[in-house]
């Protein structure tokens, strides 16, 4: 993703830290991941990420500004096979 800047929320960071998932591997799956989803969402783009870093599947959720290029990480988990399907790159 080309992102101005990257922001981390204190939620973000907080729900990253319960589910054991570093920040070095969001950024990674944001640098190298394939994207899976892309949608509007009033004044920003949002896209839904996949990543393997370290051998781990990993989905990042970011919403994009469109006016200053700024991305704002919502959320990253692990995604469960019971909801992904075709390598957790498509929803059930």
């Amino acid at each position: 993703m080309d992102c101005r800047r990257i922001v981390l929320t204190k939620h973000v960071l907080r729900r990253m830290q319960e589910r054991q998932i570093p920040p070095s591997a969001v950024f990674e799956v944001m640098a190298n991941g394939e994207l899976i989803e892309a949608r509007d969402d009033d004044s920003e783009k949002v896209y839904v990420l996949l990543g393997f870093p370290s051998g781990r599947a990993l989905h990042v959720v970011v919403s994009q500004r469109s006016r200053t290029g700024d991305c704002n990480v919502r959320t990253a988990y692990e995604p469960d096979a019971n909801e992904w399907s075709a390598g957790f790159r498509r929803r059930k």
